[in-house]
């Protein structure tokens, strides 16, 4: 839809004030409990996910602070404790224990790394967020930055509905991979912000805005399959994809199919 269908849809729409209030109080409880000066000096217990509900990443994901983050498992914070004591990274196959000295510099990574984030939040640089080496979920980073910075996104964590959003509302090229989705959502908030239409909505009213009438149009029931695509597309790898039984998909999600 054009932004102009957009903004006639949102004339229409409606979001209490009481749902408004009650999310703001818990975004700032939030703030309240790990400020961002707070975060260097974390120790692993009051970080990970498997100690007790007044860890950092339990309340990231149990405290229904913006937007869910659940599913999947706790590896998505980068490190997690098990029910065996111990603290792991990664899963499945690549699940490796941490202990000692690596175990420090690998929590000290992750600190650094969100510390950088906000960093490049703070500075509106956040092309650069993907350049940091951090061992989390973009969704994760996505709700830590706008926790702190909720005017400067939308409530938003899924990729496919934000690109959805962003092929309506950006007028200037920007990567629509699921991996550049902090970025996305940044540009996708910039850009309705400037609207007068929007200008005085909290950023709960407008996130949930976007995250409703966008939501349907992000979910796939069907795949395109194909054998010939991009820069080489004069090249038909179909008889090799029929020798090996198997099939590529999810390349082209940046082509509005």
């Amino acid at each position: 839809m054009s932004i102009q269908t957009l903004i006639n849809k949102s004339q229409h729409f409606n979001f209490p004030q009481e749902i408004n209030d009650k999310s703001e109080n818990d975004r700032l409880s939030f703030i309240s409990k790990f400020p961002i000066d707070t975060i260097k000096d974390l120790s692993i217990d009051q970080y990970v996910q498997g100690t007790d509900e007044n860890s950092f990443c339990y309340w990231l994901e149990f405290k229904k602070i913006l937007f869910g983050i659940g599913g999947g498992n706790a590896s998505k914070f980068g490190v997690y404790k098990a029910k065996d004591g111990n603290y792991y990274t990664s899963y499945g196959k690549n699940k490796k224990e941490l202990k000692g000295k690596e175990l420090d510099d690998f929590f000290s990574n992750i600190k650094e790394g969100i510390l950088q984030a906000i960093k490049y939040t703070e500075k509106n640089e956040i092309e650069k967020i993907k350049t940091i080496d951090l061992p989390m979920w973009n969704m994760v980073v996505q709700k830590i930055l706008s926790i702190y910075f909720p005017e400067k996104f939308l409530t938003i964590g899924s990729p496919n509905v934000l690109v959805e959003c962003a092929r309506d509302v950006l007028t200037e090229e920007i990567d629509l991979e699921p991996e550049n989705s902090i970025e996305i959502n940044f540009e996708c908030k910039k850009v309705l912000s400037s609207k007068p239409e929007f200008k005085d909505w909290s950023y709960n009213k407008i996130g949930t805005f976007i995250w409703e009438t966008y939501l349907d149009d992000s979910k796939r029931d069907y795949y395109i399959l194909g054998s010939k695509y991009g820069t080489n597309n004069d090249e038909d790898i179909f008889p090799e994809m029929l020798n090996k039984g198997a099939i590529s998909i999810g390349f082209a999600s940046n082509i509005d199919l």
